[in-house]
């Protein structure tokens, strides 16, 4: 999970030039936002020069401050002797660590907002330029994260390039094995024609184009250029990938197709299996032991096939491949596991189920070369949750909000916040940040509910980002049970694996219900001043809140009037919302209705 970072408005001057830029009146999404290198020239003896590029939430000093925002386009202003200059930009997020930007003319200033405008990229547009932004740090200077690259342990290679200094290598001897790290690849060479060094490829970004073409980022250790733009395609039935690199760090040049082996570097992997995995493959295969059946599922980061377990740490990039051998009790089992493709070792999982879409399990903090029922004692438990969701759910949920939250930022005053829900769309929760004077949109963000549960008094409930911007991330909040008669909320984020150990009532942003704003859900649209308070056309009304328990898949319905009374069944008349902060601050939410108050 992103850093949670301060959100500070400031003036500029660019270096080496008279250019000021001018106060921002919109902002860049914290995803936008951090240092960056871009491709600046390539010199007469093909070496690669970078320039650094730092973008704020308010602009760069390389094209000015962020004057209005059109959807993914942004009209940039700098002022120039008092003479505006204004242009407009389209930026993409690739991945988290590649931001793809589009211009009709980077070099060419408009002094009209309307010709600015007239001049976004579009399919009317000819003559598009294009540039890549790769992210080295955020704004607070922390690295940015690489990303596991899409592929398995061990391959043999074939590899060719058009440089003339290196030759073809296609003997099976060389390979390619992420066993040290599950974000780099390396590559080893062997019996080639001419010396061809070993290197290395970390792995920084993917995406797919609309076309379906997969594309990686990646950072070369050779420095030639140092960063990659790569084509790449897996055949899923035999396991053989190809790759095709860039000859620069464009994704343009000599850079046509994997499968057809056009780029400047080519790249053919074929799996290897040792005998140490066909081994291990047998030994999986006479185990008894199996993990419940509704376990077994593709998730996001966890595949589960009978006995088989099979995780990719996200932070580590690290790959646990586990093996069920006893089911201590319902919850948890001693397993055998091998991580960094060889080492293998005894240890417990613990697994449990929230939700029919939503498990979370955590792996014993120590592990043994011998099979003992002790590595499942209490004290080997971290206490540390891995939250996953189901890639294809089955049973879709209701986020729990009902209503329309109004509030303003404690650390900026001027900016307020609203926060709703959409009875058309119940699995999605709306958030929007504003000026409170002028009502200038700062960030808009959409949240699908995942599933939600109680634990320890606090219930958990865990989302995923629905937007354009940071589509498909995770986010978890939390919240506790107080005791008040007013309706408000206060939010707090729980990071991206429902983090334990927190107090929602230490600090917070308060959002009070906008009571004229909500209606009943079926059949009533939204009053005149709801639609002057929110920008989306979409109506905004209420409707229940739905709180469900895994333990025995039943679903209490909890009224929105305040004057019902609570199934007794139910227990405390719960009001949840799960509302994700903007990455600027801490934020967490209570909910006070009637006698009882629900923060989260």
């Amino acid at each position: 999970m992103q850093k949670l970072i301060p959100f500070v408005l400031f003036i500029f001057i660019s270096q080496g030039s008279k250019r000021t830029a001018v106060v921002a009146t919109c902002t860049f999404p914290p995803e936008y936002t951090g240092e960056f290198v871009m491709q600046k020239s390539v010199n007469t003896g093909g070496t690669i020069e970078y320039s650094n590029i730092s973008i704020s939430f308010v602009g760069t000093p390389l094209w000015g401050n962020c004057y209005k925002r059109l959807d993914n386009n942004f009209i940039f202003k700098l002022s120039n002797d008092d003479n505006p200059c204004l242009r407009c930009l389209d930026l993409n997020l690739k991945s988290k660590n590649v931001l793809h930007v589009r211009s009709s003319n980077f070099s060419h200033c408009y002094l009209k907002e309307e010709e600015a405008i007239a001049s976004c990229p579009n399919e009317n547009v000819k003559n598009i330029n294009d540039i890549i932004l790769f992210k080295i740090a955020d704004v607070s200077g922390y690295a940015a994260q690489k990303e596991f690259c899409p592929l398995g342990d061990k391959y043999h290679v074939s590899y060719s390039t058009m440089n003339p200094s290196s030759d073809h290598c296609m003997e099976r001897e060389s390979t390619l094995t992420t066993c040290g790290s599950g974000a780099i690849m390396s590559l080893k060479f062997h019996q080639c024609e001419k010396s061809t060094s070993d290197f290395r490829l970390s792995c920084i970004g993917e995406w797919t184009d609309p076309d379906g073409q997969r594309y990686l980022a990646l950072e070369d250790t050779r420095k030639r250029p140092a960063y990659r733009c790569a084509q790449f395609r897996e055949n899923l039935e035999t396991g053989e990938i190809h790759i095709a690199l860039s000859k620069d760090s464009t994704c343009d040049l000599h850079l046509r197709s994997p499968t057809r082996l056009l780029g400047y570097e080519t790249i053919s992997l074929t799996p290897i299996i040792y005998t140490e995995d066909q081994k291990w493959e047998e030994e999986i295969d006479s185990a008894d032991c199996r993990f419940p059946l509704w376990l077994e599922s593709q998730w996001e980061h966890v595949k589960v096939d009978n006995n088989k377990f099979f995780y990719k740490d996200q932070t580590d990039f690290i790959t646990y491949d586990l093996k069920c051998l006893t089911k201590i009790t319902q919850d948890k089992y001693i397993v055998y596991s091998r991580i960094h493709c060889t080492e293998k070792r005894y240890n417990c999982i613990w697994i449990q189920r929230r939700t029919d879409d939503v498990f979370e399990f955590q792996i014993g903090g120590s592990s043994s070369k011998y099979r003992t029922e002790h590595l499942c004692n209490p004290s080997n438990r971290l206490n540390k949750w891995i939250t996953q969701s189901r890639k294809l759910p089955i049973s879709p949920t209701k986020c729990p909000i009902s209503g329309v939250f109004k509030g303003v930022i404690p650390e900026m005053k001027i900016y307020c916040t609203i926060l709703s829900s959409d009875c058309m769309t119940p699995d999605l929760m709306y958030y929007k940040v504003f000026n409170c004077d002028t009502m200038d949109v700062i960030e808009e963000r959409e949240y699908r509910c995942l599933g939600h549960w109680k634990e320890d008094d606090l219930l958990y409930t865990y989302t995923k980002r629905h937007d354009k911007i940071a589509q498909g991330t995770f986010e978890c909040f939390v919240g506790s049970i107080v005791s008040d008669k007013e309706d408000y909320i206060i939010i707090k984020e729980a990071g991206e694996h429902c983090q334990r150990n927190m107090d929602p009532l230490s600090s917070g942003m308060k959002l009070t219900k906008q009571k004229q704003l909500t209606v009943l859900c079926v059949g009533n649209e939204t009053s005149s001043e709801a639609k002057n308070s929110y920008s989306n056309d979409k109506k905004k009304t209420d409707w229940s809140v739905y709180e469900t328990t895994a333990q025995n898949n039943q679903t209490t319905h909890l009224s929105d009037k305040n004057d019902q009374k609570v199934n007794p069944q139910a227990g405390a008349c719960l009001r949840i919302l799960p509302v994700a902060a903007i990455n600027l601050f801490s934020i967490f939410i209570v909910i006070i209705l009637g006698n009882n108050v629900f923060i989260i």
